[in-house]
C-alpha cells in the first residue's frame, strides 16, 4: 500500500485539485495511519488560525516608521491626478529631489563651475566653445544618472501614481535645475571675465545660446537610451558625441561628420521638435520596459 504522506498536509487545507484529491480520500477511509496524520494536520492548522486571528493589525505608526528607515525614501505620490491636478503635479516634482542622490547633483555642479572658471581664463573667442560644450555635457550625465533608474522601481516608488507621470517630472527637474545652474554659470563667467561676454549687451545671450542650444537634443538622446536601455549607454552616448563635436572643431573628422555635429549644437526648429518627440516616445514606452532585459 502506498501511503500519500506527502499529500495530507495540502489535502487538509484544501488546495489539492479534486483529480489528486479523490484517490487521498479513498486511501483514508481505509487507513488508520494516515487519518492520524491527518488529524494533526486539521489541528495543526486550527491552531494556526486561531493564533493569527488573536494578534491584532500593526498600527499605522510602524509603517511610517519603516518608510522613513527606506534609503532611497519613498514618497507620497498618492492617488492619481485626477483630483487637485496642479497640487498633486507640484508634490510630485517636489518629491522627485529627494530621489536624486547628492552625489549626482554635486558632480554636475563641480562641472558646472569649472566650466565658467575654464572659460573665463580662456581666450575670449573660446569662451562661447567651453561652454557649449561643458554644460550640455553636465545635463546629459544629470539626466542619465537621475532618470535611468527603471521603470519597476518607479512603479514601486509612485504607488498609484502613473510611472509616466513620475518620469516626466523627474525629466522636467532635473531640466530646470541643470539650466538654472548654466545660467548662472554663465553670469559667473561674464563677471569674472569682467566684460559681460564680449563687452557687448548682447554678450551674455549669446553665451546662454551657445549652451542652450545643443542642451536639448543631446539631453533628449541621452534620456531615451539611460531609460529605454541604461544609464551608462545614455551617458556614453552624448560623450560620444561631445568628442565628435570636439574633434570636428580642429579638423580631424570627414565632412560628412562635421555636418553632423554641427547639427547637434547649432540645433534648429527640427532638431527641437525631434527631441520634443523622442522624449515623449521614450515617456510612453517606459513603463513597457522590463529592466535588466538590455
Amino acid at each position: 500500500m502506498i501511503h500519500p504522506t506527502e499529500s495530507l498536509s495540502a489535502y487538509v487545507a484544501g488546495t489539492l485539485a479534486e483529480g489528486a484529491a479523490e484517490p487521498v480520500r479513498a486511501h483514508l477511509d481505509v487507513c488508520a495511519t494516515c487519518r492520524d496524520d491527518a488529524l494533526v494536520w486539521t489541528r495543526l492548522a486550527e491552531g494556526v488560525q486561531s493564533a493569527t486571528a488573536q494578534v491584532a493589525p500593526p498600527a499605522p505608526a510602524l509603517f511610517d516608521r519603516i518608510r522613513r528607515r527606506i534609503k532611497p525614501p519613498i514618497p507620497r505620490y498618492g492617488k492619481s491626478l485626477g483630483a487637485a491636478p496642479l497640487r498633486r503635479a507640484a508634490g510630485i516634482l517636489a518629491h522627485q529631489w529627494r530621489l536624486v542622490t547628492w552625489q549626482v547633483w554635486a558632480v554636475s555642479a563641480v562641472a558646472l563651475v569649472a566650466g565658467a572658471l575654464l572659460a573665463a581664463f580662456v581666450p575670449a573667442e573660446q569662451s562661447r566653445g567651453v561652454l557649449g560644450s561643458v554644460v550640455p555635457l553636465a545635463a546629459a550625465f544629470l539626466v542619465a544618472a537621475s532618470c535611468g533608474t527603471g521603470p519597476a522601481d518607479e512603479i514601486v516608488r509612485a504607488t498609484l501614481t502613473s510611472p509616466r507621470a513620475v518620469l516626466l517630472g523627474r525629466l522636467t527637474v532635473v531640466m530646470a535645475t541643470v539650466t538654472a545652474g548654466g545660467v548662472l554659470a554663465t553670469l559667473g563667467f561674464a563677471a569674472l571675465d569682467g566684460t559681460g561676454g564680449g563687452g557687448t549687451a548682447s554678450g551674455v545671450p549669446e553665451l546662454l545660446f551657445a549652451w542652450l542650444g545643443p542642451l536639448v537634443p543631446l539631453c533628449a538622446l541621452s534620456f531615451a537610451l539611460s531609460v529605454l536601455w541604461r544609464p551608462a549607454v545614455g551617458f556614453g552616448f552624448a560623450t560620444g558625441l561631445w568628442v565628435l563635436r570636439n574633434v570636428t572643431g580642429i579638423g580631424l573628422a570627414d565632412r560628412w561628420v562635421s555636418a553632423v555635429a554641427e547639427h547637434m549644437w547649432a540645433p534648429g526648429a527640427a532638431v527641437f521638435a525631434g527631441a520634443a518627440a523622442v522624449v515623449a516616445v521614450t515617456v510612453f514606452f517606459a513603463p513597457r520596459r522590463i529592466p535588466g532585459s538590455g
